[in-house]
């Protein structure tokens, strides 16, 4: 095997840790989201690397609400973090620190929507939706440092067959921990449906 540190120009994340990354798709731009600075300060920021050009791109965030806070992830650590299509990202989960101290497991879900700027620009612009909110009891219990995996086809041992709808992606959320409280071995399957074409 061979390393090559690669130098990379645009506007890069800071040092961290405890980040989550995914390469799109396309295979050419990796995301990078959330993480923890050495002295404890957690991010929310989405970064964008481009591996043809090497280049960073920090998103400039579109909302319907800009001002509101919760139209965008809290920042946090160690979430799960995967890619629905070239476009697309959906995020579960991760340590956030709290108002009175110490570290909550989130359990809220969020679709992360990138576009491209105009021609003239290589600006991307960015747009979160929250699907769940934290402590909703249709998520998973609160969690970071867990997996999300995709399967690649219906896993009929854990869904009924005929709710393998087409055009549906799987993935299994494995194990994690809400932070010094509970370690989980529990798995759940993740369906994802995307929107229908006549909408």
């Amino acid at each position: 095997i061979k390393w090559e540190k690669k130098r990379v120009t645009g506007t890069p994340p800071s040092s961290r840790g405890l980040h989550a990354c995914v390469i799109l798709p396309d295979n050419k731009k990796i995301v990078l989201f959330g993480g923890a600075a050495q002295n404890g300060l957690m991010s929310n920021e989405v970064f964008v690397l481009d591996t043809t050009t090497w280049e960073w791109t920090k998103p400039t965030l579109c909302s319907d609400s800009s001002e509101d806070e919760d139209a965008v992830p809290s920042p946090r650590a160690s979430p799960c973090f995967i890619a629905l299509d070239d476009n697309t990202c959906f995020l579960y989960g991760g340590a956030s620190v709290k108002q009175e101290g110490g570290l909550h497991g989130n359990n809220d879900v969020w679709l992360l929507e990138l576009k491209n700027g105009d021609s003239s620009s290589s600006q991307i612009k960015a747009k979160w939706t929250q699907l769940h909110k934290d402590g909703d009891a249709n998520s998973p219990p609160g969690r970071n440092a867990a997996t999300l995996t995709q399967l690649f086809s219906c896993p009929s041992s854990l869904l009924e067959e005929d709710d393998d709808e087409e055009g549906a992606l799987y993935f299994l959320l494995s194990g994690g921990w809400y932070p010094f409280r509970t370690t989980y071995n529990d798995d759940f399957v993740l369906k994802v449906t995307p929107p229908s074409s006549s909408s």
